[in-house]
Parts: C-alpha cells; structure tokens; sequence
C-alpha cells in the first residue's frame, strides 16, 4: 500500500484499484470477443443453383457471407490436416470439409479443423453436399458447428475475470484518525466495501509477521497489527518479499502520526 493523503488529523493508505478493474474488464471483453468474432461454424444453403455460405460465431452470429454457384463448384471432400511443429508449437491433428472449385483455392465450409472424433460428422455433411452439387434442384442447407474448445477457453477466461471483478481484486485501505481516535481497515470492492474501526488505545504497536519459505532462503513480510489483549490483525493478507522497505516506511508514519510504537521484528 502507498500513502495517498495526509491531512488535518487522518492519514490514509491505499493499493491501487483502477488498474486492477482495467486488467479484468479487459480479460472479460476478450472472453465476449471469443464467443462473437471468432469463426466456429459455417452454414451452407443453396437454392436450386444459388448458393450462400455463412459463417458465423459461436453464439450463431453470422460473421462473413461467400455467395457461391454449384456450377462452379466440382464438389466436396475432407481434408485433414496432421500434427506438425511450427516455431515449435505443437498443432493437433483435425479435419474440415473443404468445397472444391473448379479452378482456384478450395473453400473451407469452417475455417478451424474440427477434431478427428467428428470425422462421421463431417463425412454425412460431405455426402449431402455432393449430393445436391450432383443434381442442384430445390433447396438445401447444412450447418456445422464445432465451438466447444472455444466455448471452454471463453468460459474459463470469463470466469476468471468475474471473479476478479466482483471477488478477487479488492482494494485495501487503511487509514488513522487522530480526530475520531480510531484506525481503520477496509477492503472495497464494485459492489460495496467492508470496514473494521479500532480505538487507538486498543492497538498495542505495529510489527512485521516474518516467515521463510524454500528451506529458509526467501523471506516475506506483511504489516501486523498487535492488540493490547494480544490479537494480530494482519493489515494486508498476502507476504511479500519485496516490499518490506515499503511497509517499514508506512508503520513508521503511522508510528510518527499517531503515536502507536513500531517494533521491528525478531529475526530467527
């Protein structure tokens, strides 16, 4: 925590908070984009010999529009596409029904390749389509949709970020006020804010809570409050190991301000 007032007789700490919303919205519009502007699925209608291909989003929102003609069109066909290192990322092995024309590029019904265990899928989708390419008469549409990876990625980054937002990302404050005679505690989040007061004379000293992790090599504080009747109240929750100057230089002003004695800690 940094000081950010010191003013008539109240002293006030707080962590940052704007940022932290910031990062989480941010991780929550990706999720949105996921399941909006990534193409998962393609749908293909012909009319007699008219045809239209969509593609569309996870959440069936139509993407891009590829007017077609089966006269143009030679047919349908699978193709698969095998694991290979590519800047050494690994890429798993799928297939996708690919329209052939007759002359140019062929024209993937979706862009991704779905999993191999949907290969009886897509072959069902590959006899339908040359069916009608073979006689064009009437109309015909088959839809394919292949989003769970991107529903599970969506899901989970989504996830995260609402915890963040509503739970995992509170802003704590602690402030001292001379004129009131108290401290105070709170944590804030954007759906309210908890406080904890303490009448100044309750509050023994402040110290740092010391502990050693690796086998002894790194070492993490966090600020402590010590009560007259020997209770700890942790002033932040989490230890760290670079901010101990920090929290030494904030007890020490709360020390300077109000008067409530810093001991330093005793090293084992």
């Amino acid at each position: 925590m940094r000081k950010r007032r010191e003013m008539g007789g109240r002293l006030e700490y707080h962590n940052g908070f704007t940022g932290k919303l910031i990062f989480f919205g941010l991780l929550l519009l990706g999720a949105v984009s996921l399941l909006v502007a990534v193409p998962s699925g393609g749908i293909l209608s012909f009319v007699d010999d008219e045809g239209m291909l969509i593609r569309e989003s996870p959440i069936g929102a139509p993407l891009s529009r590829h007017p077609l003609r089966a006269d143009s069109l030679s047919g349908a066909v699978l193709r698969e596409s095998r694991a290979r290192r590519e800047r050494a990322l690994p890429a798993p092995p799928g297939v996708r029904v690919e329209l052939q024309p007759h002359s140019g590029e062929p024209i993937p019904l979706t862009l991704h390749h779905g999993a191999l265990n949907r290969r009886s899928e897509l072959q069902q989708i590959q006899r339908a389509i040359n069916a009608h390419l073979d006689t064009p008469r009437g109309a015909f549409t088959v839809r394919y949709q292949d989003h769970r990876y991107v529903l599970a990625v969506a899901g989970l980054l989504g996830g995260f970020a609402l915890y963040g937002l509503l739970w995992g990302a509170p802003q704590r404050r602690l402030a001292v006020d001379r004129v009131r005679d108290r401290l105070s505690l709170g944590r804030r989040w954007i759906w309210g804010r908890r406080q904890q007061d303490w009448p100044l004379a309750r509050i023994d000293h402040t110290t740092l809570q010391v502990r050693y992790r690796k086998q002894g090599r790194q070492r993490q504080v966090r600020p402590l409050l010590v009560l007259r009747d020997g209770t700890t109240v942790p002033i932040l929750k989490d230890y760290s190991g670079v901010a101990e100057k920090r929290h030494r230089a904030m007890l020490s002003d709360i020390e300077q301000f109000a008067g409530l004695p810093f001991r330093a800690p005793e090293e084992g």
